[in-house]
């Protein structure tokens, strides 16, 4: 944007990591919670820079698409904090606490 390139979805979408899929840990929730805020800002700047901010509805769309996905997580955010606590103690586990070397 500083340097006078627009700011096109196919740009955005390279940032962002669209095509999104359902989360499975409330961490993941919690990354396609700030995707949707980065929506909201191109939205906003497309107000005030409507020539360099061109996708505004692709970006819409794509974010009604990323609200569903948000929603579903919403839904089962149970599971998600249990996966969570899954992958947290699958990590912890796993460690070998004889392969700590004292330094």
């Amino acid at each position: 944007f500083s340097k006078g390139n627009l700011i096109s979805f196919d740009w955005l979408c390279t940032q962002i990591g669209w095509p999104f899929s359902p989360p499975e840990t409330i961490l993941d929730l919690v990354h396609l919670e700030a995707v949707h805020d980065v929506f909201d800002i191109y939205l906003w700047l497309s107000y005030r820079f409507s020539d360099m901010f061109p996708d505004v509805n692709i970006v819409r769309e794509v974010q009604t698409e990323l609200d569903k996905v948000i929603e579903e997580g919403v839904v089962h955010i149970v599971d998600l904090i249990k996966n969570r606590e899954n992958k947290f103690s699958l990590g912890v586990s796993d460690v070998d606490e004889d392969e700590f070397d004292m330094k």
